[in-house]
């Protein structure tokens, strides 16, 4: 009976971790197929893992009665689970596990063989991410500090947030903020998404890159189309708790080499008053190579 009751709260678990993983990856950009296959996959490995725990501790129980009742009849009892300690030659180093500038875990393993991966082989080879200054407005300190705010007659929410920007710069409402399909019937996430598209294009006007152009008129005037997946989101640090945004553009650039459409990532976390890619290659290209579009084989689309 307890093993049928265990299996239907796994059940339970796979099906909750699924619809709500699935929501958050949509809201993240994901289309709808990879979205729901990942978070099946997320709710199938968190399910097993609980059937992992829990059965075996039913197996344990099953052996302490077998024991009992054993002892109880003077016959005796044999555990053939047992296991033998490790000798020293099958010890394993702990891994290390380092955190980029990025936020992205690496995982280094002790005593591996060194392969070939195509990567640096030392971080000392590794490309550095750049960063630039940028003035925080005394708006955007305010939205950061009260961006759970539901009741804008207290507290400075989103809209107020939109109000600021679009007095700031009147031509951002003119981008046209044209979403997939697929997300025409999600009013929640559109508005969700619409509200982060605005923000990214707030600080995309102020985003200097290296050729001299702002990142607003990189996109209006050299990426095919100005991309709705374009976010600023605000989220909070893991570890410092501190509130900051993160930004995501999606120029749609031409290669060189084929003509053929581009779609690059630029990638960055405004903390503070500093802008800070998050990857060394593209992002930080922009912000400190004139020439980032030859380097990476670009160029712009030509404007009709």
């Amino acid at each position: 009976m307890k093993e049928f009751i265990l299996l239907i709260a796994a059940i339970a678990i796979w099906a909750t971790v699924w619809r709500f993983a699935a929501k958050h990856w949509r809201r993240k950009g994901w289309n709808a197929v990879i979205s729901h296959l990942s978070a099946a996959v997320s709710g199938l490995v968190l399910s097993f893992v609980f059937l992992c725990v829990f059965l075996p501790a039913r197996k344990a129980q099953n052996e302490d009665v077998a024991a009992t009742s054993a002892q109880t009849s003077g016959a005796p009892v044999q555990n053939n689970d047992s296991v033998s300690p490790p000798s020293a030659g099958d010890s394993v180093k702990n891994g290390k596990s380092e955190i980029g500038a990025s936020g992205v875990t690496r995982g280094i393993a002790g005593n591996l063989p060194k392969e070939f991966t195509g990567l640096p082989s030392t971080d000392a080879e590794w490309p550095k991410v750049a960063s630039a200054s940028l003035p925080v407005s005394d708006d955007e300190k305010t939205f950061l500090a009260d961006r759970t705010c539901l009741d804008e007659s207290s507290c400075y929410g989103p809209g107020r947030f939109k109000r600021y920007i679009l007095k700031m710069y009147p031509d951002i409402a003119h981008v046209k903020f044209v979403p997939d399909r697929s997300e025409e019937d999600d009013e929640d996430t559109l508005a969700l998404r619409r509200q982060f598209f605005v923000q990214s294009l707030y600080f995309a006007k102020q985003i200097q890159l290296a050729n001299g152009q702002s990142l607003f008129d990189f996109l209006r005037n050299c990426s095919k189309r100005v991309s709705w997946l374009n976010a600023a989101e605000e989220t909070d640090d893991s570890k410092t708790r501190a509130s900051y945004f993160d930004l995501r553009y999606f120029p749609v650039l031409r290669s060189r080499q084929t003509g053929r459409e581009v779609e690059m990532n630029m990638v960055f976390d405004r903390r503070g008053n500093q802008l800070i890619a998050t990857s060394p290659f593209f992002s930080s290209n922009a912000l400190k190579e004139p020439d980032f579009l030859a380097r990476h084989e670009l160029e712009c689309w030509p404007k009709q």
